[in-house]
């Protein structure tokens, strides 16, 4: 059975301009992968609570969870924190592991200036889908018809949040050696926080998997090429 399915545009949701901390002072910031936001709140930095009381929480979802480290990006290394599927870690996607067609997860994401922002699908697209689509038809749907569906990638703004559901949207290379700071508070049911541990390193994905990025320790930086 065929059913009628908006892809969504670009999101409507988009928070006020928030002044970032210089580098130096971000790079010496506790990281976090998948930590709840409680124990962010505990243990991260006066600038992180300040993010995290800025974010517009809809408080409709049992989870918090939070993602918050620095990244050194390259020309070779797109601004990914995971790799998607088949098409590598800059394809069209949403983030969902469940129902493409079901608004699951909500996610609250800002990062600071860089030329490797993350992009939505600027306008509204009506299509016919078949209503058992599973997450990885539908990504290779949008990724195999991106032009005969006139896909118009636009780029979500800095140091605003930007709040999504399931909107396509992919990662961007970098046009230049960048750092970027990345935040994102996802609210959830399907998820729970599993690493409420304080991390000294980001990483990134490339071509050969995931790479330690930038490691932190007892004030040393060391940034991983």
């Amino acid at each position: 059975m065929k059913i009628n399915h908006t892809i969504k545009g670009f999101p409507n949701q988009i928070g006020t301009y928030i002044e970032f901390p210089d580098v130096a002072d971000l790079l010496l910031m506790p990281m976090f992968a998948s930590a709840s936001v409680d124990y962010v709140y505990k243990h991260g930095t006066e600038f992180q609570k300040y993010l995290i009381d800025k974010t517009p929480l809809t408080n409709k979802k049992k989870d918090v969870i939070v993602n918050a480290h620095i990244q050194f990006l390259t020309p070779s290394v797109k601004a990914s924190i995971q790799r998607i599927g088949g098409y590598g870690n800059g394809e069209w996607h949403i983030d969902s592991s469940v129902d493409p067609f079901e608004e699951r997860d909500i996610c609250h994401l800002i990062t600071t200036k860089a030329t490797a922002l993350t992009e939505f699908n600027a306008n509204p697209i009506e299509v016919e889908l078949e209503a058992n689509m599973s997450i990885m038809d539908y990504r290779y749907f949008i990724n195999e018809n991106e032009d005969p569906l006139g896909i118009i990638p636009k780029k979500m703004e800095p140091n605003k949040f930007t709040t999504f559901t399931n909107h396509v949207h992919r990662a961007t290379t970098p046009q230049k050696n960048e750092f970027r700071y990345f935040f994102r508070l996802l609210e959830t049911d399907s998820f729970e926080s599993s690493n409420d541990q304080i991390y000294h390193h980001s990483t990134v994905f490339t071509d050969e998997g995931y790479k330690k990025n930038i490691e932190v320790n007892e004030g040393s930086i060391m940034i991983h090429l």
